[in-house]
């Protein structure tokens, strides 16, 4: 395995060994957070969560049924994670990407900037206008009426 899927994989080893497992049977199991049930078959490799399907890694509920069962992690880890696979996929040379040329950029239009141009500056405001001028102004104090008591 990569150093770093066997570091991957013990981290997860670590952090389902505190889970509570229930036996179905030899093969599957299930554990029950709150309000949601995962399942776990450890024959057909899947788990409710689907971490396993899809980074073809045991999840931390999958880890948990493999130290119950005192089994092997790396049974259940994808080939694809093993560095034998790996050196037959990259037995081929990856070859570079060629930059685009300069002299054939008449397909790419350049970005301009905005044509906006702010003033520098608070920008002003109007100003309010007198009473002399004729601006209304509405009163918001309201008058009191004191009763008169004879």
């Amino acid at each position: 395995m990569t150093p770093r899927v066997r570091k991957n994989l013990d981290t997860t080893m670590n952090s389902g060994r505190f889970l509570n497992v229930a036996y179905a049977s030899q093969e599957e199991f299930q554990f029950i957070y709150g309000f949601t049930t995962f399942v776990v078959n450890l024959n057909s490799k899947e788990c409710g969560c689907r971490f396993w399907k899809i980074t073809r890694l045991p999840c931390k509920h999958v880890c948990a049924c493999i130290s119950l069962n005192r089994i092997k992690p790396k049974m259940f880890c994808d080939d694809s994670h093993f560095m034998a696979k790996l050196r037959i996929i990259y037995v081929e040379m990856i070859h570079p990407m060629p930059d685009i040329n300069p002299n054939n950029r008449d397909d790419y239009h350049d970005i301009e900037p905005s044509s906006l141009r702010r003033q520098l500056g608070r920008p002003r405001q109007a100003r309010k206008k007198s009473v002399v001028e004729g601006a209304i102004r509405k009163s918001t104090k309201k008058k009191v009426q004191h009763l008169k008591v004879f």
